[in-house]
């Protein structure tokens, strides 16, 4: 294995950068650790984030030619929505199932906002609220490529300004304002729009990033947000929000992966990355709602459930993704890839 930092040059076919695909385990794992309880946080990689996600998609979008882009971006949004629509009816025909709330239960009249979260987010109901990210990632790669088309494939880092309107609505919000983050901090405008936008641009520029020691730069953001974690408490509160975990730790694991291109290649954690990473993520909500749907009638499952209950899951829900994928190559289907 290589320990050397490598560059491929933007050309018409993808790249092979296992060491992303390995990024894409281990954020699988993030997202799971995420919605489920854990004891032993330190397994959670500083960094980590669904932001990371949608960096990676973007860095596999470009391409030097513009019409190849958009071709791209067309089959992404393809498979996004095809997927979307699967998700959306079977979660909710699984929480009617486990008598959980579910979008009818609401007068899009009277109460509009959960229809409005809907639209914008693709909460189906309060409980399979991950479907966010699927709605976002789709709004955000069907304006990504207006926006490509109106420029030209230039000025792609006016995008990274919408990082603000997220921070204002999201994390910085209590600092500045005084109030709980906002249920809408989870769009597509402030978080997946700029975040494929910085991963396009990190692929348009990759020869000339790659040139910096990105194992020591995440190294130093690493120390700096500690240090910066540590004087917010003291001055701000304990609930005070980092900068440099909110944007530069991300971009610097992100680079770092990226700097070793051939990391874990030939890997089981490869694979799981490269072929299994987005139904670990469709699916593993619906081992840990039915996990919590147990629990209040078994306290023994209640209990390992609180300690290791994102390990376990994970573990559960990485078979189910293997047979979904299986039963897909065994009928020819592109639907949950």
């Amino acid at each position: 294995m290589s320990t050397q930092p490598t560059y491929s040059p933007p050309g018409a076919v993808r790249p092979a950068v296992h060491s992303l695909y390995l990024l894409k385990a281990i954020l699988a794992f993030f997202v799971v650790e995420l919605h489920s309880p854990m004891v032993l946080q330190w397994m959670r990689l500083p960094g980590t984030s669904v932001e990371v996600f949608f960096m990676i998609t973007g860095y596999f979008l470009y391409n030097a030619d513009l019409g190849k882009v958009q071709a791209n971006i067309k089959k992404s949004v393809k498979k996004v929505f095809i997927a979307l629509l699967i998700l959306q009816v079977f979660y909710s025909l699984y929480m009617r199932g486990l008598g959980l709330v579910y979008l009818e239960e609401w007068s899009p009249i009277t109460t509009p906002v959960p229809w409005l979260l809907w639209l914008t987010q693709g909460y189906s109901n309060i409980a399979s609220g991950h479907l966010w990210f699927l709605v976002a990632m789709l709004y955000a790669l069907l304006t990504f490529g207006i926006f490509l088309r109106l420029t030209r494939g230039r000025w792609i880092p006016v995008l990274f300004l919408l990082l603000i309107g997220w921070g204002l609505i999201g994390p910085f919000r209590p600092m500045y304002f005084g109030q709980a983050p906002s249920i809408f901090e989870f769009n597509f405008l402030g978080r997946a729009l700029p975040m494929l936008a910085i991963g396009y641009y990190i692929r348009k520029n990759e020869e000339a990033l790659l040139r910096l020691r990105w194992l020591s730069i995440y190294a130093a953001v690493l120390a700096l947000g500690g240090l910066e974690y540590l004087i917010c408490d003291l001055y701000v509160g304990s609930n005070a929000f980092s900068w440099i975990h909110f944007l530069g730790l991300p971009v610097a694991l992100f680079m770092c992966f990226l700097s070793y291109k051939d990391l874990g290649k030939g890997t089981f954690i490869e694979r799981i990355g490269m072929r299994y990473a987005g139904n670990i993520y469709y699916f593993h909500k619906v081992v840990f709602l039915l996990w919590e749907h147990l629990n209040p009638s078994h306290p023994l499952l209640e209990e390992v459930y609180q300690k290791a209950g994102g390990l376990i899951v994970f573990l559960i829900t990485l078979p189910i993704a293997w047979a979904v994928i299986k039963v897909q190559d065994r009928y020819s289907l592109n639907l949950l890839r």
